[in-house]
């Protein structure tokens, strides 16, 4: 018995014809562009209109945390106004020592008492605001006309674009008349001049 092995193939075509106006045309002719319009569908019916879109908007709550720093300014006069008055306090423990070895018989370094609470409304783990209180001691004959607050946050976008920043809040107030208390409400605004790219990781201050 002799064994046979394959030396070279050969593929066979097999061709049909038909006419330009028969059912089998225009059969070819359906196929093909079912073919080709139906993925195209199905994809833009699944992305809606951000199909073929080159630039996209979407928002994102940020993370916002107090970072328990932040520098009071307090002026105005002492000794019922015969001398000015500088009072003035940090968190941050190397800006008090500077302050102090400056200190002349305007300025004082005085220590307050500070409060802060951090409050989630909406209770996703982001918090929505900050409620800061500071009471600062006054001596015999002190009077207070203005007041300056520094307070200091990080901020961290993580959906799309990776962003990570401290930022400040600032407040400011003066008045021509003394005053024992005084109550500020705020926003933290963020100003973006210049789109983010997505998949990026940005860290500044």
């Amino acid at each position: 018995k002799k064994i046979m092995v394959i030396v070279y193939t050969e593929p066979i075509n097999r061709r049909y014809f038909a006419p330009r106006v028969s059912s089998a045309y225009c059969l070819v002719l359906a196929v093909t562009a079912v073919s080709i319009i139906l993925p195209f569908f199905i994809a833009y019916s699944a992305s809606g209109p951000n199909f073929w879109s080159k630039e996209k908007i979407y928002y994102e709550k940020p993370d916002i945390k107090y970072e328990y720093k932040f520098i009071q300014l307090l002026e105005g006069t002492k000794d019922n106004g015969a001398a000015p008055l500088s009072l003035f306090f940090s968190s941050m423990s190397n800006i008090n020592t500077v302050f102090g070895g400056i200190e002349s018989g305007s300025s004082v370094l005085r220590f307050p008492t500070v409060r802060s609470t951090e409050v989630d409304n909406e209770g996703d783990g982001l918090f929505d605001s900050l409620e800061f209180s500071s009471v600062m001691p006054l001596a015999e004959g002190e009077e207070i006309l203005s007041s300056k607050l520094f307070v200091f946050f990080k901020l961290k976008l993580s959906k799309w674009s990776r962003l990570s920043l401290h930022t400040m809040g600032y407040f400011q107030y003066t008045s021509p008349l003394s005053g024992t208390s005084l109550f500020m409400d705020g926003d933290l605004n963020w100003k973006q001049t210049w789109p983010l790219p997505a998949r990026f990781y940005f860290k500044t201050h």
